[in-house]
C-alpha cells in the first residue's frame, strides 16, 4: 500500500486526475447499470444521474484550485440543483440515487491531503455494497401486486410488451415492472393479469407529459386498427 501510495503521490496532477476520474466513472457505472437499472428499470434516468455525477466530480476538482471554500461552493450549487429537482415530479428513491451521485462525486474529487487514497476506496465499496444490499434483500421483495382485467389483449404480444407496461403504468398510475398472463379470454375479449408494480409511475425530467400520452395513445389505436382489419380480410376469405 505503502508502494502504491508514494507511485500516486509523485505522478503528475494531470496523472492523477484522469486516476480519479476513471475510478469515479467505474463506480457510477457499476451502481447505475448493474444495481439501479436492474431494479428500478427507469433506463431514462439513468443518463441525468452519470452526467450529474461528472458535473459535480468537475466542479469539485476545479474549486480545490481556486480560492473560492470548496464547501461553500458545493452546498450552493447542490442546493440550486435540488431545488431544480423537486420542482419535477421524482420518487423519493431517484432522489436518495441524487445524493448518491453527489456523494460520490465530491468524494472521488477530494485531494490526497484531506482524505488518503484507500480511504476514498473504501467509502465508495461501503456505498457500492449497502445500495446493492438495501435493493437485493429488502426493496426488491417490496412489489405490489393486483389482479386486473385487461381489454387491449393484442399488446400481450411479446413485441409490444414495453407498450403493455407504458399503458398499464399510465392507467394504473404506478410504475408496473413485470406482468404476468393468468388467462385470456378472447370471446369475451380480455385477459386476467397479474401486475407487479412498485412507486407512482410519472414521466421524467425534460419529457412533455401530454406529448407522451398522446403518442401513446396513437400507437395502440393504430395495433388495434390493423389487428381488426386482419380479422375482417380473413373474415371475407372464409
Amino acid at each position: 500500500m505503502e508502494a502504491i501510495k508514494a507511485i500516486i503521490e509523485g505522478t503528475p496532477s494531470f496523472v492523477d486526475l484522469i486516476v480519479r476520474l476513471v475510478f469515479n466513472s467505474a463506480v457510477v457505472f457499476i451502481i447505475l447499470h448493474f444495481v439501479y437499472k436492474q431494479y428500478n428499470r427507469r433506463k431514462t434516468f439513468i443518463f441525468n444521474l452519470f452526467i450529474f455525477n461528472l458535473i459535480i466530480f468537475g466542479l469539485s476538482t476545479v474549486l480545490t484550485r481556486i480560492d473560492l471554500s470548496v464547501g461553500s461552493g458545493f452546498g450552493l450549487f447542490a442546493i440550486l440543483t435540488m431545488m431544480r429537482f423537486r420542482s419535477e415530479q421524482i420518487n423519493m428513491k431517484d432522489m436518495a440515487y441524487l445524493l448518491i451521485m453527489i456523494g460520490l462525486g465530491f468524494i472521488n474529487s477530494t485531494g490526497y491531503d484531506v482524505i488518503g487514497y484507500e480511504e476514498i476506496a473504501l467509502l465508495n465499496f461501503v456505498i457500492t455494497g449497502v445500495v446493492y444490499g438495501l435493493e437485493k434483500s429488502y426493496f426488491s421483495n417490496r412489489k405490489n401486486s393486483q389482479k386486473i382485467k385487461y381489454d387491449k389483449i393484442e399488446l400481450l404480444k411479446p413485441k409490444y410488451n414495453h407498450l403493455l407496461k407504458r399503458d398499464l403504468s399510465l392507467r394504473l398510475g404506478k410504475e408496473v415492472i413485470e406482468v404476468k398472463t393468468d388467462n385470456v379470454n378472447f370471446i369475451e375479449g380480455y385477459a386476467t393479469l397479474k401486475v407487479y408494480h412498485g412507486d407512482d409511475y410519472h414521466i421524467h425530467i425534460s419529457d412533455d407529459a401530454d406529448q407522451i400520452i398522446l403518442d401513446h395513445n396513437e400507437e395502440i389505436n393504430r395495433i388495434m386498427e390493423e389487428r381488426k382489419r386482419e380479422i375482417n380480410s380473413h373474415r371475407i376469405a372464409n
